[in-house]
């Protein structure tokens, strides 16, 4: 179950990241873009890192690591951040970013006082507890805060619907790994 999971979110990461890569390029300010470098390179090393040690212990083939058959909701999901960013501003890919991570950090934060016995599980759990995601969650809600406001009533309705799509997108997500005959 785990595996079929891992799988079809090693295969988000790289949509996450080119997301990040293009919220650098949309920041308002400096600051905004070496916060998002800092992010893009989490998601790059350690985070990487952390699913190709994984595969190793789970004996994941190749060819599911580097061209997994996706599930209709990974496409999807897909799909939907690359197109917040492609076609929206700094506040639509900060909105699709924010509403994935916040919903990782939400479940880190329901379950971090277990203690599974398989590393990979308890490593996953804590790299999305640890402070530093905390504190980058929170960075990218004050963002939001910051410039959601002086959005026109048109755009906040679309960053709103953005937000639901990427809740229930994160939902199905984690359901899929649980559904007979995922990948």
């Amino acid at each position: 179950m785990f595996r079929r999971y891992l799988v079809q979110d090693h295969a988000f990461l790289e949509t996450g990241a080119s997301v990040t890569g293009y919220a650098v390029g949309q920041a308002h300010t400096m600051d905004e873009k070496a916060r998002l470098t800092d992010a893009l390179s989490v998601l790059t090393g350690s985070e990487n890192e952390y699913f190709e040690r994984t595969f190793d212990a789970l004996d994941v083939p190749e060819v599911d690591q580097t061209n997994p058959p996706l599930t209709p909701t990974t496409r999807a999901f897909q799909d939907l951040m690359l197109r917040a960013a492609l076609e929206g501003g700094y506040e639509e890919t900060l909105t699709v970013t924010l509403a994935a991570e916040w919903v990782y950090l939400s479940w880190a934060r329901h379950v971090e006082d277990q203690s599974p016995s398989r590393w990979y599980l308890d490593e996953w759990i804590e790299t999305h507890a640890i402070p530093d995601f905390e504190e980058y969650v929170t960075w990218l809600r004050e963002q939001a805060d910051r410039y959601g406001p002086k959005l026109s009533s048109k755009r906040q309705g679309r960053i709103d619907a953005l937000f639901e799509q990427v809740v229930e997108l994160e939902a199905a997500f984690f359901d899929m790994a649980y559904e007979d005959g995922s990948t």
